[in-house]
């Protein structure tokens, strides 16, 4: 009798133990939305995996091939060009990072559901991860059956909702701008302007040609050039040839008189999984904001247009890869799996930098959440910055309610809107992150920034928002990429914000100031890492990265953060209490409510219950015996 006691007692504990540890895999995204839903019949989620299902060559260590590593992998020469020279693990080209995701362990997930119940997505390599949607036909199945299913299985880490947002409101301006006729009109079909190939700084141009940088020139894009300085490294024979970016957002009118010469490298659209990124349109101006194509032309037109004496692009002689993320047809205009996806599609590609216009601040509390730590998407943004890419991200419109993912990554170049007058405008969202890190990192024009329209193939018009801001910035960038083709991400944020206007007295709302093109590619950033450079502020050293003590950050703790204080509490979070009562605190933490159970949590605290209770009442047989 006892053995058979002893026994059931064991399989109890086991059954409890699994019951509790499964459900910890479910993040409390999740489990509210699994409750919430109940009137609806699907749901998207990721399902994060805990190793790769790789070979091992035992005759090398037990350590990969980088051979073989790299015939896993989809990266081009480019790619790997950019990591050897720009990566921060020079040593180690291919990562683990880099593998796919197990087929095996995907093919498992499927088996959870019945008759194509589950549909996959997106796969990320980076993050060891599926997004795939769970259709039933009611939630209660998927509550009860399928998503225990996938917790259950031992090599799944984490479930995950998959956050949606939707895109903030482009403050459009009504007039549409046609053609002025000016003496520039000419050269129409004239071919760009030729780069020096002196990357010393001295240009080959004639003086005739270096004369043509003016107002004239750039036409109604001048203001947001001269504003940073872009045009003296266009004078200098800097236009972003052999630089290759990545823009993810709606669709693109490639149409457009200002595309003549663009040179595209690559197009996907990650949402309908096919290579269609441009839309038809026949609609009048009161619809064109509804159109698949209308915000994707604006950002690319500031970075990559020209048509002389109308619309010059920051860097109009780069190389493009166009994704399209972003679709207005959705009541969620994007999902963050789409946007993880371009990013590793582009990085795999060679991209150097990649313009990623809007934030999104949906389903994270900004007191609390946008730490560079919880964003899937700032995660996927931080390790593209580890291998080498520069990722600039426009910070949001939603002024005071602060900024919005992926601005809050440790190396994302948010940039904020300023007018022609280099003052913030109202709309731009304001820093910093929810560790206190300064964010916006620099500004540019916001407010009435001259772009290409899609009514057709010769429409300007002027737009608001850090949207257009965010490309103007990156085209400066990719000029000093460029310039300086060995500077890494972390050396190009440095001599960014170290040569921006205010970079002396950063702040919450301008972050380190206007964006200054032309002395960022003067400055000169330390070599190394903290092996060789040693780590500031009292930082420590361990594997050639810096541990930064409460108050810096950067990869040498060079940078300080902002104290908590106004903004978090403006925010409804609440300062974490340093070490010493006289320690300033510089993180701010979400203000915790109680709130009564949601049915869902009741009925894991009821099942949970059931099993103490029913542990207990053997014991108390078994002693009785």
């Amino acid at each position: 009798m006892k053995l058979t006691l002893i026994l059931f007692l064991f399989l109890y504990l086991i059954n409890y133990s699994n019951c509790n540890n499964d459900n910890k895999k479910l993040t409390e995204k999740l489990k509210n939305a699994l409750n919430e839903n109940n009137k609806n019949n699907k749901i998207k989620i990721w399902v994060f995996f805990n190793s790769k299902d790789f070979k091992i060559d035992n005759n090398n260590n037990n350590y990969i091939d980088n051979d073989y590593m790299l015939s896993l992998t989809s990266l081009n020469k480019e790619s790997i060009e950019r990591r050897l020279k720009r990566g921060s693990h020079k040593h180690s080209i291919i990562e683990e990072s880099d593998l796919p995701v197990s087929e095996k362990y995907i093919n498992q997930v499927l088996q959870c559901g019945n008759d194509n119940e589950i549909q996959i997505h997106q796969r990320s390599n980076w993050l060891n991860s599926i997004s795939i949607t769970i259709i039933s036909n009611n939630m209660e199945n998927i509550r009860n059956h399928v998503i225990p299913c996938i917790s259950s299985k031992p090599f799944v880490e984490s479930i995950d909702l998959v956050s949606k947002f939707k895109k903030p409101t482009i403050d459009q301006q009504t007039n549409h701008v046609q053609h002025k006729k000016n003496k520039f009109n000419k050269l129409n079909n004239i071919k760009l302007l030729q780069k020096s190939k002196n990357n010393n700084g001295d240009s080959d141009m004639d003086m005739g040609n270096e004369n043509l940088f003016n107002e004239d020139f750039y036409g109604q894009s001048y203001r947001q050039i001269k504003q940073l300085n872009i045009d003296k490294l266009h004078k200098l024979g800097f236009d972003g040839t052999g630089v290759i970016i990545l823009i993810t957002d709606t669709g693109f009118y490639k149409q457009h008189e200002v595309f003549k010469n663009l040179n595209i490298l690559g197009e996907y659209n990650f949402i309908e999984k096919n290579n269609r990124i441009e839309d038809e349109f026949n609609g009048t101006s009161e619809s064109v904001e509804f159109s698949q194509n209308d915000h994707g032309t604006a950002t690319l037109s500031v970075l990559a247009g020209f048509k002389k004496g109308h619309l010059v692009g920051t860097a109009y002689n780069a190389s493009f890869l166009l994704a399209r993320t972003e679709s207005l047809d959705m009541e969620d205009v994007i999902e963050e799996d789409y946007f993880a996806s371009a990013i590793e599609w582009g990085e795999s590609r060679g991209a150097h930098l990649v313009s990623c216009s809007l934030g999104y601040q949906d389903w994270y509390n900004v007191a609390s959440d946008l730490n560079g730590k919880i964003s899937h998407m700032t995660k996927i943004a931080d390790l593209a910055s580890k291998k080498g890419m520069v990722v600039v991200s426009g910070i949001g419109n939603s002024g005071e309610d602060g900024l919005g993912a992926p601005a809050d990554g440790n190396y994302v170049i948010a940039v904020g809107a300023v007018d022609a007058k280099g003052k913030r405008v109202d709309f731009s969202s304001v820093g910093p992150s929810s560790d206190s890190r300064i964010k916006p990192e620099v500004m540019a024009l916001g407010n009435e920034v001259y772009l290409a329209g899609i009514m057709n193939t010769t429409n300007y018009v002027y737009y608001n928002g850090t949207s257009f801001s965010c490309p103007i910035v990156a085209g400066g960038i990719a000029l000093l990429i460029q310039a300086h083709p060995n500077w890494t991400p972390y050396q190009i944020y440095d001599a960014v914000v170290r040569s921006a206007s205010n970079s002396s007295h950063p702040d919450v709302y301008n972050g380190f100031g206007l964006f200054d093109a032309y002395a960022s590619y003067k400055y000169n950033p330390e070599e190394g890492d903290c092996s060789n450079l040693g780590c500031r502020n009292g930082g420590v050293c361990i594997n050639k990265e810096c541990i930064c003590p409460q108050g810096y950050y950067g990869y040498l703790c060079q940078y300080e953060k902002i104290k908590c204080g106004t903004r978090c509490h403006q925010l409804n979070g609440t300062c974490q209490v340093g070490d010493h009562i006289s320690s300033p605190s510089y993180l701010c933490l979400n203000t915790i409510h109680l709130e009564e159970d949601t049915p869902y949590q009741l009925s894991t605290r009821l099942l949970t219950n059931f099993y103490i209770l029913n542990l207990l009442f053997l014991i108390i047989i078994f002693l009785i015996q």
